[in-house]
């Protein structure tokens, strides 16, 4: 087939300039046009992600939710010494274990929702201690008697639901029953009346819970003894540590262990408080939310708000977060823009072929679908396959695409070589995250170099005949290439 490509114009003076300055001009138009789709794309990431937390929200309200164990705590009803003229009332005092040596364990399992996954887990273990002596706890200075017979153990669990099993309670070697509800408000959970104690009580009092919750996102345990211990144990792979780092930890490809020792020194609660006393703020260290931050106090509880940021233990942190990783390769959309751009402008100038700014507006269009479809492949069959596929399709379409317009394989060729170094190049800055800054700003200056040092020879202020055959070292209307067949 005879090759009609337009080739560039001829003309010259100031029409010739003004034609070559409007084609430049249009391309950096259709350049900037091509980030309302880049922002779309970036906007149909957001919009999934959002949708992976909803499934995520959805899953843990059916299964169960992150799980944060607070306890045992002993709470002890008294009678307050009444103002003058007021009625007598009650309130109570709550004391925290002496020691606590918690051992949980726990497998993962993964859920399915359409095209969405959510790891869960199921957890069980046992929390095992004692209490100081009834003799030697603290009465509050306002209490004119202590209802010793009428004390409970609380135990606290963040979501309830996922409590996959009656836990058993053994309290001074006796068997006894929790119950659900928790008589404080602020420590939502279950509690079990004790037997009967009393002040003369000199014997340290022990207990062991044992119990198996289902949870998704984290598991974590609040150090509630003076000494704490906590030995974690799971078979995900990829564990992230919250609050205090454990003290050892191995992390290997089947699962990890992990142990912490916890002095009550490093926390913001005390060891025993009233209900009076429970509302004021307490100085707490830097603790974390569901998302891994620290939540601000409540003053309403200050107590429980300290426990909830002293909790320590585990998230399941996944490897790959492929609308992360998705919205970060998103972001150097418009570069692609600009280095293919520039790439089919020095082939324009090499070929002395005329590339219309429709032609390049299509190439755009390829460079922005790419996320696209970066995105969608990657919720069906994983990030990496999806970043392989979705790269070889797009540099195939532009590299066929260019090979046409140029009426050269070879140049086709080239132009997908460079496209192909550039997603390469950013497959590698989306793994280095915290050294992507550095290698970024490497890459943009070496492609800055490579640009300018290529169109060295071009003379800008005329046209662009005279500037392709000083580019490629000869006249621009000089004998084509072989044409593509077809």
């Amino acid at each position: 087939m005879t090759d009609t490509a337009p080739r560039l114009p001829g003309l010259s003076g100031w029409l010739g300039r003004l034609a070559f300055n409007l084609h430049i001009a249009g391309i950096v138009a259709i350049a900037l046009l091509l980030l309302i789709p880049l922002s779309m794309v970036r906007d149909l990431i957001n919009e999934r992600s959002y949708r992976q937390q909803e499934v995520q929200s959805g899953i843990a309200a059916e299964w169960g939710g992150a799980q944060t164990l607070v306890g045992p705590i002993l709470k002890v009803p008294y009678r307050v010494k009444p103002a003058p003229n007021q009625p007598e009332r009650l309130s109570a005092a709550f004391y925290l274990p002496q020691t606590l040596d918690a051992t949980l364990s726990f497998t993962h399992e993964m859920r399915y929702r359409a095209v969405f996954e959510v790891p869960v887990y199921r957890a069980h273990g046992t929390l095992a201690g004692s209490f100081p002596p009834a003799a030697s706890l603290p009465v509050p200075a306002d209490a004119t008697a202590m209802l010793w017979d009428q004390a409970v153990l609380l135990m606290g669990v963040g979501d309830l639901a996922g409590i996959d099993s009656d836990p058993s309670l053994t309290w001074r070697g006796q068997p006894a029953a929790f119950a659900p509800g928790s008589s404080a408000p602020a420590i939502p959970g279950m509690q079990a009346p004790l037997p009967p104690l009393t002040m003369t009580d000199s014997e340290p009092m022990s207990f062991s819970i044992d119990l198996a919750v289902r949870g998704t996102d984290r598991l974590l345990l609040v150090p509630v003894g003076a000494a704490s211990t906590l030995s974690l144990t799971g078979d995900w792979p990829h564990p992230g540590f919250l609050g205090t780092l454990p003290g050892q930890r191995e992390v290997t490809k089947t699962g990890f262990t992990a142990s912490w020792s916890l002095s009550y020194l490093a926390r913001g609660f005390p060891q025993h408080w009233t209900e009076a006393t429970e509302a004021q703020p307490a100085t707490a260290p830097s603790g974390y939310d569901s998302a891994g931050y620290s939540p601000g106090y409540d003053d309403r509880n200050g107590v429980a708000s300290a426990m909830m940021a002293s909790s320590v233990g585990m998230t399941l942190v996944q490897p790959v977060d492929f609308y992360h990783v998705s919205e970060r390769a998103a972001k150097f959309g418009f570069l692609f823009v600009a280095a293919m751009f520039g790439t089919v402008f020095v082939i324009e100038l090499a070929s002395g072929r005329r590339v219309h700014v429709v032609q390049y507006l299509l190439i755009g269009a390829a460079l922005a679908l790419f996320f696209c479809l970066l995105l969608a492949l990657s919720e069906v069959i994983g990030f990496t396959p999806a970043y392989l596929l979705a790269a070889l399709m797009t540099t195939g379409l532009i590299g066929a695409y260019l090979a046409h317009i140029a009426g050269s394989r070879r140049r086709g060729l080239i132009g997908a070589g460079v496209l192909a170094g550039l997603y390469g190049y950013l497959y590698v800055l989306l793994q280095l995250e915290d050294m992507s800054l550095l290698a970024g700003s490497l890459g943009l200056f070496a492609a800055l170099a490579a640009f300018m040092w290529f169109t060295r020879k071009v003379d800008w202020f005329r046209l662009a005949p005279s500037a392709a055959a000083e580019l490629t070292g000869g006249e621009a209307h000089a004998k084509p290439e072989t044409p593509m067949p077809g």
